[in-house]
C-alpha cells in the first residue's frame, strides 16, 4: 500500500511515478482473466479423471508444478524486503508480483478509475473468492456440457486452489500493517 495515489486516470509506475491511462491498458486484465479461466478449465479436467488411470509423468508433471508454485511464492515473498536486488535477480523477483497478488502490474488503476490502496486491498482479499467463482463456473459449464462432475471435485479444486495461494493469501492480509521507515524523520509511513 502507498502514502500517495496518482491522479483519476493515472496508474502508479515502480518508483512512485504515475503514468495515464489509455484504452489499452485494460488488456493485461483481459489477459489475466482468460489466462485464469484457462488454467481452473485444465485444472478442473484434471480433478476429473480417474487418477488410477493417469499415467506417471503426469502426475510428476502436476507434483513438479505445484512445487514450482509454491517457489514462485516464497520468492514474491522475498520481494517484500527491503533489500536492493541486482541484475538478473531482481528481474525474477519481480516476476512474482502477479503471483503475490501485486495488481498494479495488470494497472488495475485504470480499470478501477482510481488509484487507491483501498481499492487495491479490497482486490487482493477479493481474489480467492473470485477464483473460487470461476470453479462454480467451470463446474456449472461441464454440467450444462452433460459432462456430470461431482461437487467433491469442485470443493477439492477449491481446497486445492487455497493451499496454492495461501503464503500469497498470508502476504496480502499481512501487508496493511508492514511498517515502512519514512524518509522524513518525523513522519510515519
Amino acid at each position: 500500500l502507498a502514502c500517495n495515489n496518482c491522479r483519476e486516470g493515472y496508474y502508479s509506475l515502480e518508483g512512485g511515478a504515475c503514468a495515464p491511462c489509455s484504452p489499452g491498458d485494460v488488456l493485461p486484465f483481459i489477459l489475466t482473466g482468460i489466462f485464469a479461466t484457462v488454467v481452473v478449465i485444465f485444472l478442473f479436467s484434471s480433478v476429473n479423471a480417474d487418477l488410477n488411470q493417469q499415467s506417471l509423468s503426469i502426475v510428476t508433471v502436476a507434483a513438479i508444478f505445484s512445487q514450482m508454485v509454491m517457489a514462485i511464492q516464497a520468492l514474491g515473498s522475498i520481494r517484500q524486503l527491503s533489500i536492493n536486488w541486482v541484475g538478473p535477480v531482481r528481474h525474477l523477483i519481480d516476476l512474482t508480483r502477479l503471483f503475490t497478488f501485486d495488481f498494479d502490474i495488470i494497472r488495475i488503476s485504470c480499470l478501477a478509475g482510481q488509484d487507491s490502496p483501498t481499492v487495491k486491498f479490497v482486490c487482493q482479499l477479493l481474489a480467492f473468492p473470485m477464483g473460487s467463482c470461476l470453479i462454480l463456473v467451470a463446474w456449472g459449464i461441464t454440467w450444462l456440457w452433460g459432462r456430470k462432475a461431482s461437487l467433491d471435485s469442485v470443493f477439492n479444486l477449491n481446497g486445492l486452489l487455497i493451499f496454492a495461494l495461501f503464503i500469497t493469501l498470508a502476504l496480502a492480509v499481512l501487508r496493511p500493517f508492514q511498517h515502512q521507515q519514512s524518509s522524513t524523520p518525523d513522519a510515519m509511513a
